[in-house]
């Protein structure tokens, strides 16, 4: 149980670390 919720707070950092990765990529394509 605790492994499962450790894989999920790691997959959780990744998906907001792609979104803030894709949101500045996105800022610097549209200027």
């Amino acid at each position: 149980a605790m492994a499962r919720a450790n894989l999920a707070s790691k997959r959780d950092r990744v998906i907001k670390a792609e979104s803030i990765w894709n949101r500045s990529s996105r800022d610097e394509f549209e200027q």
